[in-house]
């Protein structure tokens, strides 16, 4: 499930801002919550899009003048219900160092997903590892962006779903993708926008949808929209 929070506050943020979008939606959750997902989950269950919307770029900060529109994906609906209930009682909350007023909050339900679904970014898509003190990341013309995205998936219905997924999965891109390289603190994040098909049970594409596609979801990466 999903909530679309629509402002019309004009901000600015440092132009590598996904730390500052995590420590938004954390305002939005309860402390001890955000602690447990830390201390005892691999997979956070949920992901964010970036800020959309017309922005203009100086000296690494940019600035929304007319607002935004942002994504929050969950994979928990009783917990996307209490932050869209908050929301709509208090439709304020922090962004960086300023105060945003929501004019909308939407809450989304998800499609009914069948065995293939067709999908456009709201945030790259990373697929990396670690190796050493390097960072080693994939494009989607390369056989192991795939082979990684299928066993992130794996590893992600074993948490969420409580199972092992047995059908295979594709996740493959259509047409171009654009490489895209964000920062998180002092650290580069490569990832990929564009569209992309996804073929899986019903069930695992939902969660997908959910929570996330590749690596670093809970810093807002892999955050997907339906086409058709």
């Amino acid at each position: 499930m999903r909530i679309l929070l629509t402002s019309s506050s004009r901000i600015t943020l440092p132009v590598a801002h996904h730390e500052e979008l995590q420590h938004a939606f954390y305002s939005l959750v309860d402390a001890h919550l955000v602690q447990a997902w830390h201390e005892h989950a691999e997979f956070r269950p949920y992901t964010f899009s970036r800020l959309l919307g017309k922005f203009n770029v100086h000296e690494k900060q940019v600035t929304f003048p007319y607002g935004f529109r942002w994504w929050m994906s969950l994979h928990s609906s009783s917990l996307l219900t209490e932050i869209y209930e908050r929301l709509l009682e208090t439709p304020t909350f922090s962004l960086g160092q300023q105060r945003v007023v929501v004019e909308r909050v939407e809450r989304e339900f998800p499609p009914l997903f069948g065995e293939r679904a067709l999908f456009r970014t709201l945030s790259p898509v990373v697929v990396d590892n670690n190796v050493g003190k390097q960072i080693l990341a994939y494009s989607p013309d390369q056989s192991e962006f795939e082979a990684q995205v299928v066993a992130n998936a794996m590893k992600k219905a074993e948490q969420f779903l409580g199972r092992t997924v047995t059908k295979p999965i594709r996740f493959q891109a259509v047409g171009t993708s654009k490489r895209i390289v964000s920062w998180y603190k002092t650290t580069p994040i490569e990832g990929y926008v564009g569209q992309f098909v996804v073929e899986a049970e019903p069930e695992v594409t939902r969660l997908l949808y959910d929570v996330g596609v590749g690596r670093r979801n809970g810093l807002g990466f892999g955050c997907l929209e339906y086409i058709v």
